[in-house]
């Protein structure tokens, strides 16, 4: 299975799905609605993943973002294209992401502010 891979490739649990929504700045709300603005849909992507290596299965997930399971798959794909060098932005926030433990992220209603939060905050995080 191609989650299999990926946490392979990446070597390092995950941590609980609350650590993604904690550091994504987008809320679930606005990923599970149909935008396809890039920056939310790489954050969607990497969710998807994030919820399968947490155990979640095609289902689960598909009914969690408002997808189907076809979705599921591409994004475990397109994540495991870019650890392996496909997408460095993809794997940029992907690293990030499983060293992120930024503790309470305050959201607010303004998502440019939201995402520039964040990568501030990635930025600070230590790549493995």
């Amino acid at each position: 299975m191609l989650i299999d891979e990926i946490q392979k490739k990446v070597g390092y649990k995950t941590k609980h799905v609350e650590s993604f929504e904690k550091c994504c700045p987008f809320s679930m709300d606005e990923l599970r609605k149909g935008n396809r603005k890039r920056e939310i849909a790489l954050w969607r992507h990497i969710g998807i993943v994030w919820y399968r290596l947490n155990g979640y299965g095609y289902k689960q997930i598909a009914s969690i973002f408002n997808r189907n399971h076809a979705i599921v798959n591409n994004s475990e794909k397109r994540v495991f294209d870019a650890l392996l060098g496909y997408d460095p932005e993809i794997k940029q926030i992907f690293n990030d992401l499983l060293e992120c433990d930024l503790g309470e992220f305050v959201r607010i209603e303004d998502e440019n502010i939201n995402l520039v939060n964040a990568l501030i905050q990635l930025e600070n995080v230590k790549k493995f």
